[in-house]
């Protein structure tokens, strides 16, 4: 027994003493990273300009990469930016935000990812900064979830917007069975000129509002120098903010990672939505219904025309047909459609899910509702 105590006792010191030489053994520590400045400032609509300032205690700085993401959005962009190996880095970017589009009012994240010659990552800290219009002067306007600038001297008018798209998400979100308190940003212009200049380029020249549903972000123009019933600005209130409110909730009630609505579907819906009606409209639908030059259904899946006449034609034909839907079949089809979407489904399948018929055929049904007698100008889409 005693020899067996002893080997088992050797055998125990001798795996002791291999594990102390194995953690007394010299390791390469890795450098202890400062930052000594780190900065971004916005140039609208042109560049954000990056700046850091940096150095590593025992070891060198070989990689710099940038990251951020507007807050609202998770999926981070990286960018690597050249950089001298060294223990010091002093760096200067400036993101091109025309090419790397960034709509105004947005809250960014960003942070440093610094890779040492070791092969040591590390992060800075994040730090956040809102990217805005600055050539204007804001006043900031709060409304139940949303938060509206106005760069008009009227405050009423900015806070009947405020208030309308506070309205319009109360009755939508009922609408489409969606949170009603998720925060909605507006950037209200007085002028389409100033507007234009923080869409993405080449955007339509005809624009009076514009959204990007995934950030529920609007840019819209009210011209507080308009008159007549039509033209005031509580008429364009009615008008430019609950349709791009609408086009904000039915992407919420039908977010998938794999499609968006049809435009015909969407912007019809944000037209119908309107608190008042697009008074061009309906004349247009009539003389193309009675001239054979409707455009076909399937050519509004698509982004409309840049020519404003076929624009305006575009809008008053996605009105007409939400509106037959709405009129055609059991209530809640409308919401049922939209929804059909969350589950990733092409048009036609959704069309066939919810209307049991495809867009082809929803497109001869719509057309003879008007009593249109065929294309007579050919091919129109």
């Amino acid at each position: 027994m005693r020899s067996k105590l002893t080997r088992d006792a050797r055998r125990l010191f001798l795996l002791l003493a291999l594990l102390m030489a194995i953690s007394s053994s010299p390791t390469r520590a890795a450098g202890t990273v400062t930052v000594a400045a780190s900065t971004a400032t916005p140039d609208f609509p042109q560049s954000i300009a990056f700046h850091l300032e940096a150095s590593a205690q025992g070891a060198e700085i070989a990689r710099v990469a940038l990251l951020y993401h507007p807050v609202a959005m998770p999926t981070v962009k990286r960018i690597e930016i050249p950089t001298e190996r060294g223990s010091r880095v002093t760096l200067d970017y400036a993101l091109d935000t025309q090419s790397r589009y960034l709509p105004p009012g947005l809250d960014v994240e960003y942070r440093w990812l610094l890779t040492l010659s070791d092969g040591t990552e590390t992060r800075t800290p994040p730090a956040t900064f809102l990217y805005m219009d600055g050539r204007e002067t804001w006043k900031k306007i709060a409304s139940g979830p949303v938060t509206l600038w106005w760069d008009g001297t009227d405050a009423s008018i900015g806070q009947n917007a405020a208030d309308t798209a506070a309205r319009t998400i109360k009755r939508l979100s009922t609408t489409f069975n969606v949170r009603e308190d998720r925060p909605v940003r507006i950037l209200l212009y007085t002028n389409q000129r100033d507007m234009l200049a923080g869409l993405p380029p080449n955007s339509a020249p005809w624009l009076g509002g514009s959204s990007t549903p995934a950030l529920d972000l609007i840019q819209a123009v009210v011209d507080p120098t308009g008159v007549g019933a039509d033209s005031s600005p509580a008429a364009q209130i009615s008008r430019v903010i609950p349709h791009e409110v609408s086009r904000l909730i039915t992407y919420r009630a039908s977010e998938n990672p794999y499609n968006t609505l049809p435009t015909w579907l969407d912007e019809g819906l944000a037209t119908v939505n309107q608190e008042a009606p697009d008074l061009r409209l309906r004349p247009l639908l009539f003389d193309a219904a009675t001239n054979g030059t409707l455009i076909p259904l399937r050519a509004l899946d698509s982004p409309f025309p840049l020519d404003p006449n076929r624009a305006l034609l575009s809008y008053a034909e996605s009105e007409s047909v939400v509106s037959y839907i709405t009129n055609a079949y059991k209530p809640g089809t409308i919401p049922a459609l939209v929804a059909a979407f969350k589950d990733g489904l092409s048009y036609d399948q959704a069309a066939q899910r919810v209307l049991k018929e495809g867009i082809d055929a929803l497109d001869t049904d719509w057309k003879a509702s008007l009593n249109y007698g065929g294309d007579q100008g050919g091919i129109t889409g």
